[in-house]
């Protein structure tokens, strides 16, 4: 990767920073941001200059999983995004949260969907560890896609080993490529 194509904390959308920062002890950082802004963040860019979320998307940030039965018991729609084009299953993919990511796929989440910026669940997946990104490569997600920066999950996964985020993520898509003799064209 050339050394300006690092992701950057302005590149992340506000949700990926959010989810960033969590860990199971501070989840109540995001229950604070939506007591206070409801699932609209002003200020973030979107065609209306609203960030807007949804249900289900609010309910993986809280980790509220009464609320994510329900949503998905009633049938919502497990690939509406949010203003960001950011996907339940990414943002699923983002927590690390493997059980769920199984569910939204059996409900027919599209597994290579790219948000707004370009990045797919597999990418996101690239920067939290093993499980998510194993998941996924098992389900067939396309680990030669690029988001707009130009970047294919395993370039995500590298830049995150370097910046000592985690290294498991870099192992297993490295691994996939090896077992599957299969290289990315520019």
């Amino acid at each position: 990767m050339a050394g300006g194509s690092q992701r950057s904390e302005r590149a992340k959308s506000p949700t990926q920073r959010l989810l960033s920062l969590l860990r199971p002890d501070l989840h109540f950082v995001y229950i604070l941001g939506m007591f206070l802004v409801g699932s609209a963040i002003p200020g973030h860019p979107s065609d209306d200059g609203v960030y807007v979320s949804t249900p289900l998307i609010d309910a993986i940030g809280l980790r509220d999983d009464r609320r994510i039965n329900a949503l998905l018991s009633q049938g919502v729609d497990v690939n509406k995004t949010n203003s960001e084009g950011e996907a339940p299953l990414a943002i699923a993919a983002m927590a690390g949260n493997t059980a769920l990511m199984k569910e939204l796929l059996r409900r027919g989440a599209d597994i290579d969907h790219r948000a707004l910026n370009g990045e797919t669940a597999l990418m996101e997946a690239a920067y939290v560890g093993e499980a998510s990104t194993a998941l996924l490569l098992a389900r067939g997600a396309n680990p030669c896609m690029k988001n707009k920066q130009g970047q294919t999950a395993l370039e995500l996964a590298e830049w995150s080993e370097r910046a000592n985020h985690q290294r498991d993520a870099a192992v297993i898509l490295r691994a996939w490529f090896r077992r599957h003799s299969t290289k990315c064209t520019k």
